[in-house]
């Protein structure tokens, strides 16, 4: 179904608009980034839509500045909110949803807009409902930060034009590469939360995500959240960092390498 609905959209646009903030695009924005060319907005021949992303800030530039690159285009838009009322992507689809359909008039408009959000209740569960747009259901025993692998990331990637069965395959190997029952000495996720813990107890309090392909920059920002958000609670919890090498070695890397020694890189 989510190819299905991705096939459509691939087929009468141009640009894609992902509204959504936090886990409701970066999950997405990670795995499109990870596998993209990354010269690909500069290419003329376009196999996949271009997938542009809004309601993750209220800058008023960055609004004006989409809107008008969005006229004269044939574009979508996936709305991503669990209540429909996060104030940052609710304005940005309000601003969008009225472009959409003055460009198009309301009924296809329609046919372009999908919305991921909870089952039955809440704001944009009662929009999609009223305007007959295609929906998604955020399971509910899946955090925002988690949800790559469900609708939130799936519909995004899969318009982008990578092949959601293979990275879910992926998942599912890792899953059992890391599951309980797989031996401390072989499993990596088990190895990582020991190392992790030693050093918190040696007040190695910042850990700084290295990376040396540009194109895993907005991974790192998605691991930000999985830990942050995930571990900082009850005044505790390792601060999350990240730096793109060998770019930041030429600025972070003095203090890194030679700074207070509350760190530690992975």
């Amino acid at each position: 179904e989510i190819i299905e609905t991705a096939n459509t959209l691939r087929s009468c646009c141009d640009v894609v608009v992902v509204a959504g903030i936090g886990g409701s695009y970066l999950g997405a924005r990670a795995v499109i980034d990870a596998l993209s060319n990354a010269f690909a907005a500069f290419t003329k021949s376009k196999k996949n839509p271009a997938i542009v992303f809004a309601g993750n800030n209220i800058s008023e530039d960055y609004l004006a500045e989409l809107s008008s690159f969005l006229k004269r285009k044939q574009f979508g838009i996936i709305n991503i909110s669990k209540s429909g009322t996060t104030t940052e992507t609710a304005l940005a689809f309000r601003i969008l949803k009225t472009q959409l359909e003055e460009q198009v008039g309301k009924k296809e408009a329609q046919k372009r807009i999908v919305a991921v959000t909870d089952a039955a209740k809440g704001a944009l569960r009662k929009l999609a409902t009223q305007e007959g747009y295609k929906t998604f259901v955020i399971p509910d025993n899946v955090g925002g930060r988690f949800s790559v692998l469900t609708p939130v990331g799936l519909v995004p990637i899969a318009i982008a034009g990578y092949d959601i069965r293979a990275l879910v395959k992926g998942a599912a190997d890792m899953e059992a590469a890391t599951d309980e029952k797989v031996p401390f000495a072989e499993n990596p996720s088990m190895i990582y939360a020991a190392t992790r813990n030693a050093l918190y107890r040696k007040q190695k309090g910042i850990e700084i995500l290295v990376n040396y392909q540009p194109k895993l920059h907005y991974f790192t920002e998605w691991w930000k959240q999985l830990y942050g958000e995930s571990e900082g609670k009850d005044l505790k919890g390792i601060f999350p960092a990240g730096v793109d090498f060998s770019t930041d070695l030429h600025s972070m890397g003095q203090w890194i390498q030679e700074g207070e020694r509350t760190i530690f890189e992975t």
